[in-house]
């Protein structure tokens, strides 16, 4: 998936800002993502990162994690493709236990929605993060970018999930981004207890869309 200049500035200037101060943060990013657009590749120029475009799965566009490195952080990339340095992990069973209570950030901005099995992906974002670390989805909303996955969202979604998991839900809203409505949250992981069952996880409103969603030839490896 790609971050435009929405995501990226809003991340830096609210989500990310408490951490300015902090050496050594570990993030852990869902998927090879790329940076897109021109007025993100305009702010990037203003800002002086200077960072090759293009990489393994796109020419254009530049890779995710040379930009977090830029920023400081200590990144980890995570996808079944391998590409651009990923670490190669499927979402849809638990993490390599080397990665448990690893990461101060866990970031899914646009990967969620393509794993087929959602509670795994919401339990090893649980286990990945430590206590009092981050974890951030930005996932499409409910009714927006249709034909694009099979899994959608709203805010009630992460309401019940960050209230069952005693998070301190920390941000929580539609996000307007290019294309249509994506919903963001940002939850504190603050208790060291276990990720909910998996019954209580069938509480949680996700909308499963049956047909044949187009991502499923670009990540057939992210489906049963």
């Amino acid at each position: 998936m790609g971050l435009g200049y929405k995501e990226i500035t809003k991340l830096l200037n609210t989500t990310f800002v408490e951490l300015k101060e902090k050496e050594n943060i570990t993030f852990c990013e869902l998927g090879n993502n790329y940076l897109k657009g021109p007025k993100l590749m305009e702010w990037l120029k203003d800002n002086d990162f200077d960072l090759p475009i293009g990489g393994e799965q796109h020419p254009q566009g530049v890779v995710s994690k040379l930009f977090w490195e830029k920023v400081g952080f200590i990144h980890t990339s995570i996808d079944m493709n391998e590409y651009d340095g990923a670490l190669h992990v499927d979402l849809r069973t638990p993490v390599p236990v080397e990665l448990v209570n690893k990461f101060d950030i866990v970031y899914d901005g646009g990967t969620g929605e393509h794993v087929d099995n959602q509670y795994n992906l919401f339990k090893n974002c649980h286990d990945m993060v430590k206590v009092g670390g981050i974890v951030v989805h930005i996932l499409p909303k409910v009714g927006s970018f249709p034909g694009h996955c099979s899994y959608y969202y709203t805010v009630e979604t992460f309401n019940k999930l960050g209230n069952l998991n005693s998070y301190n839900i920390k941000q929580l809203y539609d996000h307007d981004a290019h294309g249509g409505l994506m919903v963001c949250a940002v939850f504190e992981k603050v208790l060291n207890k276990p990720f909910i069952s998996e019954e209580e996880f069938k509480t949680v409103p996700i909308t499963y869309t049956s047909y044949s969603a187009r991502d499923k030839g670009l990540y057939p490896y992210a489906y049963k």
